[in-house]
């Protein structure tokens, strides 16, 4: 898996990490399936039947996506964000691959992550791709390696988008799974 460039040993005494190459397979074989537990489905869909508007929705799907989440609604142009704290609180997790100047270069791409987001769907919307996960460098909303995002564009005429934004080591397969089934909840809305 090293020689393929799947695996890396960042220190010769430590172990073995996976690559943005390692995440980025085991993504799509995620995002290729129909996973997630029913019964977190069930309480998923009753938080977005809870919150009406777009601004609560993103607040308060803090106890299933933990991570920055950010929305736009197309229609109104309005955005939304929350989770900054857990986000912080994710990678201070993994302190020793962070400093000063890292936090800095993430809260200046989240200044312009509204805009960012804007163009990332208008390319979702070209391609027809409405479901994408962005690895490490492949992040377009923040260009730190160690973070990676998951993004929903509605599509189709459906009004909003979402994107949760995580430590790279994030659990691909419950966050894949809940984005998944937030789209089908948005488009059923449309």
């Amino acid at each position: 898996l090293m020689e393929q460039g799947f695996l890396d040993q960042p220190h010769i005494s430590g172990g073995r990490v996976p690559t943005d190459k390692g995440y980025r397979f085991f993504a799509e074989q995620i995002v290729s399936r129909d996973s997630g537990t029913s019964a977190l489905r069930e309480r998923l869909r009753e938080v977005f039947e809870d919150n009406s508007d777009l601004k609560s929705l993103v607040e308060n799907l803090d106890s299933f996506l933990p991570g920055l989440r950010m929305g736009w609604q197309r229609d109104g142009g309005e955005f939304y964000k929350a989770g900054l704290d857990e986000l912080f609180s994710e990678l201070s997790k993994n302190a020793e691959t962070w400093n000063l100047k890292d936090v800095q270069s993430v809260l200046k791409d989240l200044e312009n992550a509204e805009e960012k987001i804007q163009e990332i769907d208008e390319e979702m919307e070209e391609t027809g791709s409405y479901f994408k996960v962005f690895i490490g460098e492949e992040n377009p909303v923040v260009r730190s390696g160690e973070l990676s995002a998951i993004g929903i564009c509605g599509g189709g005429g459906a009004p909003v988008d979402l994107f949760l934004i995580g430590p790279k080591r994030m659990d691909y397969e419950r966050n894949i799974a809940l984005m998944k089934e937030l789209q089908r909840l948005i488009n059923d809305v449309r």
